[in-house]
């Protein structure tokens, strides 16, 4: 018989598989290609939890498939040219001259290019990623007859705009019909991968495909997205070596969670410490003067460095209040945490360490289409 164990991952199995059921709603070319990317989660997912995801979904996911292909660039130019592009174009098999209008849009490109072949056609994608927030810009064109010519790509991608950036464009052959992906497997807080897939079918394209892959948070004290302390000036933590290892560890259970649902955090925290230790963390919070999220009313992936939960802190009896908020850089949010600790000093709250917790993506666990 399964013990009670067994029995527990079972069910959580059969939850996992039953969300990750292609909507009916879709076409046929979209519902039988999230078909097959569905079943390769279920096959990466079930039993075991599969490892992080270090890069974009869809290269990590569609390694090794039998129904998926992903179409290799036929020309790579780190640094774009005119000059560049025409002498390859002209040296390619099917050897073709760049048209005006082809040139002039690559002119605004980000100042490298590749060039990928949608399968079965001589229709090209020529794509370009740059500046700090890797914004793509994705040109796409025919070739006959010697020459080539721009075409219109899927009326949903922007090009050199928020919504371009920090995605992984590729090309797939899925199912027998070629697709082009947009891959948004971001840095961000949500713990969520999109994945839009366009049909390109007899010259056209079709509606697009939607699936959105969630994962469980993974926890680490040393691996983060960016090297917070060097990027931010971070000056020196001026806890003792063996106070700033206990912080640390509470820091890393803090973030935990918080994740898991910030509008009970603290007062849970508050039903383990004393009145005293309660009084203390009340005049803390006082000193502060800091922004203080509601936790009712906001979700983990919410906070932020500027506008972080403020939270009680008890190591070794003494009373710390924490901040805890995802990190910022301008506008984007990441989903590292950065958890600052605070102490009473005479009449001011004072700042004595600040530690990253960096939280990746884990297991899957849901997956829906549309």
């Amino acid at each position: 018989m399964l013990n009670s164990r067994a029995l527990l991952a079972a069910a959580a199995l059969q939850l996992l598989l039953a969300s990750m059921t292609p909507a009916q709603a879709m076409s046929p070319v979209c519902r039988k290609a999230t078909g097959h990317l569905i079943g390769l989660i279920q096959s990466a997912s079930a039993p075991q939890a599969i490892s992080a995801i270090d890069h974009d979904l869809i290269h990590s996911l569609l390694r090794n498939s039998p129904h998926v292909s992903l179409a290799k660039p036929d020309l790579k130019l780190p640094v774009y040219s005119a000059a560049a592009f025409i002498d390859a174009a002209k040296r390619w098999p099917l050897g073709f001259t760049p048209s005006k209008d082809l040139l002039d849009a690559f002119e605004a490109s980000n100042g490298n290019l590749e060039v990928t072949r949608i399968p079965g056609d001589m229709v090209f994608a020529g794509n370009s990623i740059g500046g700090t927030a890797s914004c793509n810009s994705t040109t796409f064109f025919k070739v006959e007859d010697g020459t080539s010519h721009v075409v219109d790509g899927p009326a949903a991608w922007e090009n050199d705009v928020g919504g371009s950036c920090g995605l992984t464009r590729a090309i797939a052959s899925i199912g027998g019909t070629s697709f082009v992906v947009e891959d948004d497997s971001n840095l961000g807080p949500g713990l969520v991968s999109n994945l839009t897939l366009t049909p390109w079918v007899a010259g056209n394209w079709l509606e697009p495909c939607h699936l959105q892959v969630s994962f469980a948070p993974v926890f680490d004290t040393r691996k983060t997205v960016n090297d917070w302390s060097n990027l931010n000036h971070w000056e020196k933590n001026t806890c003792e070596r063996d106070v700033c290892k206990a912080l640390r560890r509470a820091a890393l259970n803090l973030a935990r969670r918080t994740q898991s649902g910030p509008g009970k955090v603290e007062r849970r925290l508050l039903r383990t410490m004393t009145a005293s230790q309660r009084a203390e963390y009340r005049r803390l919070r006082r000193l502060a003067e800091k922004p203080d999220a509601r936790p009712s009313q906001i979700k983990p992936a919410d906070l932020r460095d500027d506008l972080p939960l403020l939270l009680p802190m008890v190591v070794n009896r003494q009373v710390y209040l924490a901040s805890v908020g995802h990190f910022t850089i301008g506008w984007r949010v990441f989903s590292d945490w950065k958890v600052a600790i605070a102490i009473k000093d005479a009449d001011k709250a004072l700042e004595i360490a600040r530690f990253a917790i960096g939280m990746a993506k884990g297991r899957i666990v849901a997956a829906t289409s549309k």
